[in-house]
């Protein structure tokens, strides 16, 4: 007898009491009942973990007959609900862990010193990692707001940003006056170098850690072999570059810089794909969606604007800030996105362009905004 589709009325409870009721189908799989559940809830599906008679509901292709459901009875799920953390840097000195679905800052990260020019999650979202005009570069509970570790020697000035490799917080990589640094967090030694003529102001690896991408002030960006230290190919922004990443599969990088565009170019030949046109002042960040057929941009515009990859049209325009954009970002599921800007706040957004939530909290301009990845 073959399988009837049959619509199924699901309950969905949360551990703090909050309930709701959310039609489906038994053809329904996981992935598309938290769409749903987001519709009908505003949880979004990278905040959800769903669990039915004590089991985690972890198959996202897994339809509700594949787990059992296949009369009209009643479902009663169980959504564990995480929150979607991002982390600020700040002129005031201080790094802030805001709960993005909320508002809430969790965490203040402070020390004696200077502006904090970055701010950056490990891969498991323990840890937060900031770059400060101090000289230092410091390792945080993400929890608990301690300062584990704090690096200061064997850098050339205060570093411009810092970063984990992914998957990896025993290493950290960092932007500074003279070049990029690869250290090893565990003693402190440097482990790799990337030089520029100028200062390095931004750096990414590509997805497997083989490759980084610097940006500097010297008009270039260039990409590294890590292992080498051998430098691939040196790509001509033309004007000071602020931020460089690569795509998701690495066969491209997107340059932002200080002549109101951003470039994508090909990582092989070093050929201009695409100019991304269309913001009234610099660029000063831009980096790719995971599936790469997006790149998202700040600028000095006070707005941040979401384009195609493959065409160079813009989508979609963030306004509301009273300051330029300095950064922006992705939530993990990507149906966020937040923005940092020099008027103090940080703004999450829909990627239709509403503004969901304003942070405040800082007493300075923001330079650095990013999702906790997990």
């Amino acid at each position: 007898m073959m399988d009837r589709t049959i619509a199924v009325m699901i309950t969905v409870q949360t551990l703090k009491g909050r309930e709701g009721h959310v039609p489906c189908l038994t053809s329904d799989t996981v992935d598309a009942i938290k769409e749903k559940i987001h519709e009908h809830m505003g949880y979004t599906p990278g905040m959800q973990r769903l669990v039915h008679n004590k089991l985690p509901l972890l198959q996202g292709n897994a339809t509700l007959r594949d787990i059992g459901i296949v009369d009209d009875t009643q479902l009663t799920l169980l959504i564990l609900v995480k929150p979607v953390l991002l982390v600020t840097a700040s002129d005031d000195g201080t790094a802030k862990v805001w709960n993005a679905s909320t508002g809430e800052c969790i965490q203040t990260l402070a020390r004696r010193g200077g502006c904090v020019t970055s701010a950056v999650f490990s891969f498991d979202g323990s840890l937060v990692l900031t770059a400060s005009e101090d000289e230092t570069v410091n390792i945080w509970d993400a929890t608990c707001g301690e300062c584990r570790q704090t690096f200061q020697q064997n850098f050339y000035g205060a570093p411009n940003s810092a970063i984990f490799p992914p998957n990896v917080s025993s290493t950290v990589l960092i932007a500074n006056d003279a070049a990029a640094l690869i250290i090893d967090a565990t003693c402190g030694k440097v482990m790799q170098s990337f030089s520029h003529f100028k200062s390095v102001m931004s750096v990414a690896f590509s997805s497997n850690a083989c490759s980084v991408v610097t940006a500097s002030r010297d008009g270039t960006a260039k990409i590294w072999d890590v292992a080498s230290g051998e430098c691939k190919l040196t790509l001509p922004h033309g004007a000071n570059v602020r931020s460089a990443a690569f795509s998701p599969d690495g066969s491209s990088v997107v340059t932002a810089g200080e002549n109101t565009i951003a470039e994508i170019w090909d990582t092989s030949s070093g050929r201009v794909l695409q100019r991304l046109s269309g913001h009234a002042d610099h660029v000063l960040s831009a980096v790719f969606s995971s599936d790469g057929c997006s790149v998202l941009t700040a600028s000095e515009d006070n707005t941040a604007k979401i384009w195609s990859a493959h065409s160079g049209r813009c989508r979609w325009t963030f306004t509301g800030h009273d300051g330029g954009v300095t950064s922006a970002a992705y939530s993990p599921d990507e149906t966020l996105v937040a923005t940092a800007s020099k008027d103090g706040t940080a703004k999450v957004w829909g990627t239709a362009g509403e503004c969901i939530l304003t942070l405040t909290g800082h007493q300075d301009g923001l330079n650095y905004v990013a999702f906790s990845q997990r």
